[in-house]
């Protein structure tokens, strides 16, 4: 069963649009246009000053490392995420649900053209608990997937600077490890997220 046809013939061609969902890539051909690839920075905040070699090994690899930078105005964004405007920057706080946030992110996107910088914020915790590790992965690719151009790493007060360089790391696996940077956007064209970008799902879940 190679053909497509012979699929929709045994699926049933009316399953696979149900609930308004498009087939993948029925409704976006991207024909003979290249897709663009992500690109993206990490930035890390510390709430507390770090001697200069621990600074030194931070910034490795990292774009940038701030020290508790203040902020200015702030004006909260309409959505089912904590989303915060400064200036011509977005900041998002995810939570776990990977595809609900990564539709609502592209959402923000669009509804939002005058924001130049959208930034993925992930928050530290006092604790080592090696879940933090599988939340922190999940939150920042859920930044790199939907399109964010910073991943933003928040030092907890009292985060341990162990516990930092294992977040830090996650980052320059999704970097350098996973190639995500290497290969065009995989939810281009997907009728699932196409869908759900354009629902309101801006009130809280």
């Amino acid at each position: 069963m190679s053909l497509r046809s012979d699929w929709e013939n045994l699926a049933g061609a009316d399953e696979l649009v149900k609930d308004g969902y498009p087939i993948l890539g029925e409704e976006q051909a991207v024909g003979g246009e290249s897709l663009s690839q992500r690109t993206w920075k990490v930035r890390v905040v510390l709430r507390e000053s770090l001697d200069e070699e621990r600074l030194t090994a931070l910034s490795e690899g990292v774009a940038q490392v701030l020290v508790a930078p203040s902020s200015g105005g702030t004006e909260s964004l309409k959505s089912c995420l904590r989303v915060r405007k400064e200036g011509s920057e977005a900041r998002i706080e995810a939570d776990l649900q990977m595809l609900r946030n990564m539709a609502e992110i592209q959402r923000l996107q669009t509804a939002h053209p005058e924001v130049a910088t959208w930034v993925l914020v992930t928050n530290g915790s006092p604790e080592n608990d090696p879940e933090t590790l599988v939340g922190e992965t999940l939150k920042q690719l859920t930044g790199v997937l939907a399109g964010c151009q910073v991943i933003e790493i928040v030092q907890a007060p009292g985060e341990s600077f162990s516990s930092l360089w294992h977040r830090i790391n996650v980052s320059r696996l999704l970097s350098h490890e996973s190639e995500l940077g290497d290969f065009p956007d995989p939810l281009a064209g997907a009728g699932l997220f196409s869908a759900l970008a354009s629902q309101d799902v801006s009130s809280p879940v």
